[in-house]
């Protein structure tokens, strides 16, 4: 059976709604030896759009991703916690994984709620 939200299907949806604008998909990791390294990068496989409106002034919300099981990410990455960065055109905005879910009725893959990041504060 065919997954019902493939890569073609998630990168045609992400260019109805986007046009050719450069995206890239960004996973981070931790490592004692060099901190913060960029673990995995994808260019295709995924979609995302805004998870709800914003209530206050912030300048980024939350994002809901769609995400291709066979987009270069494995399961306990995405459960490691990581931070995702979603970079368009150059600019990255940074996010956390707020809810990971697999897609089950509608065949493989991830639907992920991600939260911006929060600077830290002294």
């Amino acid at each position: 059976m065919n997954p019902l939200l493939s890569k073609p299907v998630l990168d045609r949806m992400r260019r109805t709604l986007y046009g050719s604008v450069s995206w890239a998909l960004v996973l981070y990791k931790l490592t004692p030896s060099e901190g913060e390294v960029e673990a995995v990068r994808c260019v295709s496989g995924f979609f995302p759009m805004r998870a709800k409106k914003d209530n206050d002034s912030s300048k980024h919300g939350d994002v809901r991703l769609y995400l291709a099981a066979d987009a270069g990410f494995t399961a306990s990455q995405l459960h490691s916690g990581a931070v995702i960065g979603l970079e368009k055109d150059g600019k990255v905005v940074r996010y956390v994984i707020k809810d990971l879910l697999g897609f089950q009725q509608i065949g493989t893959g991830w639907n992920i709620l991600l939260t911006p990041e929060q600077a830290a504060t002294a």
